[in-house]
Parts: structure tokens; C-alpha cells; sequence
């Protein structure tokens, strides 16, 4: 099915002037790799070509790191309902990480971490990292990544990562005190349930989508939650964004 896709995607639209930029699948470990790339990165493509992404995406395999802790377990949400997945939570060396990323078209990375990548929490036997700059290479070739973890953001420009990706988020009182956001725990429980419902719901649209719905669904919060707000303005997105998709997106009122 993805060659015969494939065959169609290569000849020239009639609305296109001029021939649409190609990225081959030769560089790729699978077809399905090379279909999460192309369908992400080219910037004019027809509404035909939209719902082939659609289909693509229910269809490739997601590899989800989140090391096994109690105090990120609402991010469990953002993954829960998401089929064909790989839920790795610990108990693994890197090289055997490094090859389970190189063998799945998407990446879903969440937990704790640092500018210098996702700690291990003590789940993973080879240092605080169990995500650090030995694994870059592999994930430069994930198109449509989600790196959820503190600081993510200064380890994805650093790299030269593509996806959806957070600053600084607040999930836990001791953070909230330490930055000086003054909230109730039950605050911190809805902006954390809230954002992991919400990107559940567009974890299966393409980036430029899931993220400005996010922006928006979430966005809902900042009036009434101090810890939603504080949050929202640290989402982020590094990626070629596909113009098709941009009446997909939610209105905000």
C-alpha cells in the first residue's frame, strides 16, 4: 500500500507550477519512516494528499520512553489510547533504546529531565540519562517527535531536533513553590489531566495541527489556573509546518 502511495505522491499536480520537492525513501530503515518524513516536511501538497497523511499516521509505529515514575504517570494520558505503540518504561541498556527508535517512525519522549536530555529515574542502569546526546543521531530522523519533559526545548535547538516540545512545566507543588507560582494542588492536578486529555485527543494529527490545538484547548485554562498559564507560554514546535492543514485547527473561542 505505501509503494502504491508512494507512485501516486511522485507525479506532478495540476495546481503546482513547479515540481513538488522529493525526499526519497532510499535513507530510510522502512517505508513507514519515509512516509512520516515526506508527509511532514513538504509545504504544498493537495487535500488528497492531507487524508493520506491521516491514514499513514493511524497506521506507523510509535515508540513511547517513559521511565517508570509515580510523579509523571498523568503523562500516561498523552499515549494511553494511541495504537500500534511501544511503551518502554525501563529495564533496557541504550544500545537496545537506540535500536527499538531506529525501528519505529515516531517518538514520544516523557518523564523528568533536564536541558541535557530525559533522566533515567533510576529505571535505566547507564547513568541519569537515559535520553542524552548519544541518542541524537537516531532522532534526527523523527519528523514528528513529542519531547514532553522540563527544559526540553534548550536540548531540542541545541540539537537540531524537530517536534512538539515544552520549556520549563510545572506538574508539582515543589516546582510551582520554586518558581514562584502560587497555586492550590488541585490546580496542579487539572492543568496536568488537562493537557495530557487535550493532546491525546490531536496526538494522531499532523504537528502544525496538535500543536495550535493545543495552544488553543489548554489555552482555556490561563484565566482561571496560575500553573496552565505559567505552562502555556513554554509550548513549543520546531518543524516544517504543511499549509494544508492550517483550517484544521481549533477556534478559540
Amino acid at each position: 500500500m505505501y509503494k502504491i502511495l508512494y507512485s501516486i505522491l511522485l507525479e506532478k499536480p495540476a495546481h503546482l507550477t513547479t515540481p513538488r520537492p522529493i525526499l526519497r525513501p532510499e535513507s530510510y530503515n522502512s517505508w513507514e519512516l519515509f512516509y512520516t518524513n515526506y508527509f511532514s516536511f513538504l509545504l504544498l501538497l493537495g487535500s488528497s494528499e492531507s487524508m493520506a497523511y491521516l491514514h499513514v499516521m493511524k497506521n506507523i509505529s510509535t515508540l513511547v520512553i517513559h521511565p517508570d515514575d509515580r510523579s509523571t504517570d498523568f503523562l500516561k494520558g498523552l499515549y494511553k489510547d494511541l495504537p500500534n505503540k511501544t511503551v518502554i518504561t525501563g529495564g533496557i541498556t541504550k544500545y537496545q533504546l537506540q535500536e527499538y527508535i531506529e525501528t519505529h517512525a515516531r517518538v514520544i519522549l516523557c518523564g523528568h529531565g533536564s536541558p541535557n536530555g530525559l533522566f533515567s529515574v533510576g529505571q535505566f542502569s547507564e547513568g541519569p540519562y537515559i535520553i542524552g546526546a548519544s541518542m541524537v543521531q537516531s532522532l534526527r530522523n523523527k519528523a514528528n517527535s513529542l519531547l514532553i519533559w522540563c527544559n526540553s526545548d534548550v536540548f531540542v535547538r541545541r540539537h537540531g531536533l524537530t517536534g512538539f516540545h515544552t520549556g520549563m512545566f510545572l506538574s508539582q507543588m515543589s516546582e510551582c513553590l520554586y518558581f514562584n507560582v502560587n497555586c492550590s494542588e488541585e490546580q496542579i492536578v487539572e492543568s496536568n489531566n488537562e493537557f495530557a486529555k487535550i493532546v491525546s485527543k490531536h496526538i494522531e494529527e499532523p504537528p502544525i495541527v496538535l500543536y495550535k490545538n493545543v495552544l488553543v484547548e489548554y489555552g482555556r485554562l490561563v484565566q482561571t489556573n496560575p500553573v496552565a498559564r505559567y505552562n502555556h507560554s513554554r509550548l513549543y514546535l520546531n518543524r516544517f509546518e504543511p499549509v494544508m492543514f492550517a483550517d484544521k485547527v481549533c477556534q478559540s473561542s
